[in-house]
């Protein structure tokens, strides 16, 4: 008996712990096989910049407005401390070990989701096939377009990461300490000073105490929050025109339609990847609308979750759903082009809407049967969707990578080439021989 217990349940149970692996394992590996020590985009201003002008500052006052202040429209206090960090251990900054880390948020979601939706009455064979779709849904390459910029990995990543934990402190401890409002509020805070959409979460937790009905803690957090919030009393929002009178309604229509590609985002072909253009009229025509009919699909759910009070069964993920909301409607309000929807730098706070719906489906399923078949469905429909992240995503991963080393190939040999993979400032190359001169980073031979 003891004999045969052991041949079943061990070895499904293995296997099931090799599917998790085989997502992980790939994204490990394609992380370790793309990522280079070369700056990209926002990590000149955004790390290079910033350690140079770090080691001027005088004061902790002056180091301490240097690590708030605004980035463009942001405030990426989080993205300064981990180079600062990186830079005081290594001596030098290492936009690899930068990209490590940002990458290593992805997994701290995962572990929440984990702890959040694992019933610990079931056995560990079914709890593992339960999380199955979150893993292939979640550690994926959609995101490559931040995943393999330092500063766009921290920034980009952390306020979903963080925000995350905070809401599953504040569903697991809130009702039972001070202690565990405050490790929340804290994480909560991290999220929003790595990047504006950490205030969707923060929002959230307001949500989630409310759907918990603990009057006291929602009305602590909340003063908090709007606490926190004073210190971006000189944020720069650039919303477009939709509140103006009169209304444009060209650009209302275009914010609706923004919404909804947006919360489809992950079901789209962007422009990095290369493909759109070589699908046929009719196929392009097709595919560009599936963002949008997705997004559709989403929300008329979110809606039959409002209706059914599913917020009584799992405040978690509903408050999951609110800070996705927020985040794209503040992205509505500022942004009114569909193609700006479906970039990829959006894809990991979009991936929630997935989660959510894949997690709550499975919540209101009865029937035990059922249940185990409607996941067995989504675990297909899982791996198709990691499948094809890898599909679109490998191609412009290897060219970013060519693009990055050639350009620096060609700064050596002729003093150009810098501008191609700087967006701001136009010649980053000032910034370069600094960070050169005061030993903040060097070119890799």
């Amino acid at each position: 008996m003891t004999a045969e217990f052991f041949n079943k349940k061990f070895f499904k149970t293995a296997f099931i712990v090799f599917l998790i692996a085989l997502p992980i394992g790939a994204f490990l590996f394609i992380l370790f096989k793309y990522a280079v020590n070369l700056p990209f985009r926002d990590d000149w201003t955004g790390i290079l910049l910033f350690l140079n002008s770090y080691l001027d500052a005088h004061g902790i006052i002056d180091k301490f407005n240097l690590i708030v202040e605004n980035q463009y429209d942001h405030r990426i206090a989080w993205t300064r401390i981990v180079s600062l960090l990186v830079f005081k251990v290594f001596g030098v900054i290492d936009f690899r070990v930068i990209i490590f880390i940002g990458a290593l948020s992805v997994f701290i979601i995962l572990l929440c989701f984990w702890f959040a939706a694992s019933d610990k009455s079931k056995n560990i064979e079914e709890r593992l096939l339960l999380f199955l779709p979150v893993v292939f849904f979640l550690v994926q390459p959609m995101y490559s377009e931040i995943l393999f910029q330092a500063d766009g990995s921290v920034s980009g990543f952390y306020p979903i990461a963080f925000g995350v934990l905070a809401l599953l402190i504040l569903d697991k401890k809130s009702s039972n300490s001070w202690a565990g409002l405050g490790l929340a509020f804290i994480a909560g805070t991290l999220g929003f000073f790595s990047h504006r959409e950490g205030l969707a979460f923060l929002l959230a937790g307001t949500a989630l105490l409310l759907f918990k009905k603990e009057w006291r803690n929602a009305v602590v957090w909340s003063v908090s929050v709007f606490l926190i919030f004073l210190f971006f009393q000189n944020y720069r929002v650039n919303l477009n025109s939709l509140y103006s009178f009169p209304f444009d309604f060209k650009r209302l229509i275009g914010s609706a339609v923004y919404f909804l590609a947006f919360i489809g985002n992950n079901f789209g072909l962007n422009r990095e990847s290369g493909y759109m253009n070589s699908l046929p009229g009719f196929l392009k025509y097709i595919v560009s609308l599936l963002p949008f009919f997705v997004g559709i699909c989403i929300s008329i759910y979110i809606i039959f979750l409002a209706v059914k009070r599913y917020d009584k069964q799992n405040q978690f993920i509903s408050s999951i759903l609110v800070a996705a909301l927020i985040i794209t409607v503040g992205a509505s309000l500022s942004r009114d082009a569909q193609k700006d929807a479906l970039v990829s730098r959006y894809r990991l706070a979009t991936v929630l809407y997935i989660l959510s719906v894949y997690i709550s489906a499975i919540d209101l399923i009865i029937d035990r049967k059922i249940k185990m078949q409607a996941v067995k469905v989504f675990i297909i429909i899982s791996m198709l969707f990691s499948a094809g992240a890898y599909a679109l995503k490998i191609k412009p991963i290897r060219e970013h990578k060519i693009i990055l080393v050639q350009s620096f190939k060609t700064y050596q040999e002729t003093g150009k080439g810098l501008i191609s993979i700087a967006w701001n400032p136009e010649d980053p190359e000032p910034i370069l021989k600094e960070s050169m001169r005061k030993k903040v980073w060097k070119i890799p031979e």
